[in-house]
């Protein structure tokens, strides 16, 4: 048995069409592109409210914190340079006392800072600590 396809795709910046027999569109698609970047950093916190049973988490104690940050580019070509990206990134993250802030906490700190240089742009970012546990957020635009 054999298949005849006659379809076609056509980019266009932010939408991929997928077009049919005679050119009439079957799907259109919206493209959301992002880059990310991975870093880590080595952070000291606790966590006051600890319940029974994580008491050893009310006092200050270490971990190598992993961050991986999602952002929108709009167009293929470098809009934000991956290399500049996480060393602004890291420059963000170089004290490393983060007190009793929890990985969400964390997120949310980042973003308020990355969201006033690059506005209006979707980031999602995700904190965990040693690479274990963590957090995922999505900061999405409202249009």
């Amino acid at each position: 048995m054999t298949h005849e396809h006659t379809t076609e795709i056509s980019l266009n910046g932010t939408k991929a069409t997928v077009t049919g027999k005679g050119g009439l569109p079957i799907f259109t698609y919206t493209i959301n592109s992002m880059i990310f970047i991975k870093t880590q950093f080595e952070g000291i916190h606790f966590y006051p409210d600890a319940p029974e049973g994580v008491e050893f988490l009310k006092h200050p104690h270490r971990h190598v914190f992993h961050v991986r940050v999602w952002i929108d580019v709009f167009h293929n070509d470098r809009d934000i340079e991956f290399i500049l990206f996480k060393r602004y990134v890291e420059s963000l993250l170089k004290d490393g006392n983060m007190n009793h802030k929890s990985c969400e906490m964390i997120s949310d700190d980042l973003f308020a800072l990355i969201g006033s240089v690059y506005p209006n742009r979707n980031v999602w970012i995700e904190v965990s600590e040693d690479d274990e546990n963590g957090s995922f957020k999505q900061y999405n635009v409202r249009g």
